[in-house]
């Protein structure tokens, strides 16, 4: 886990660096007790291809079945590679975002693809998320500005 968390992981010059958050981790029956078994569950937002990061986490795996006497299991639950979408619109503020989409699941077919919503990434999948009416009122009318670019 020490070694997931400190890898300098691969970055790309638009996406940024690519960042790890273990979110999940689970084990044991008690305080006093060695735990015979552990999972971790992590979240990688690549900033490269999904190759390439599936080859490090295996070393790193690799690494300490070699050195300890534990054994690993690794599943991947969900692998993609970076997502570039449109992004440079008139009228819009846009930046780039290391988050997941569903996105890397639709099949590209040359048209436009924009990633939008009301509301703050800044609140987004939090304990304090909300979004103001006026905000959902506004992206109704920025939602027609975006059909408009993509026609």
């Amino acid at each position: 886990m020490y070694d997931l968390n400190h890898y300098k992981w691969p970055s790309d010059k638009l996406l940024g660096e690519t960042t790890i958050n273990i979110g999940l981790f689970e084990g044991g029956r008690a305080a006093n007790v060695v735990s015979p078994t552990a999972n971790l569950t992590a979240l990688l937002r690549t900033a490269v291809n999904a190759e390439t990061i599936d080859k490090i986490v295996k070393g790193i795996i690799e690494k300490y079945e070699k050195t300890t006497e534990c054994k690993f299991e690794f599943n991947l639950m969900q692998g993609s590679d970076p997502t570039f979408l449109d992004y440079k619109l008139k009228g819009f503020d846009t930046f780039i975002a290391k988050y997941s989409t569903d996105i890397p699941n639709m099949e590209n077919r040359g048209f436009k693809r924009y990633l939008y919503g009301p509301g703050s990434i800044h609140s987004a999948h939090s304990d304090h998320e909300y979004v103001t009416s006026k905000s959902l009122l506004d992206s109704v009318e920025d939602l027609k500005k975006l059909i408009k670019y993509a026609l």
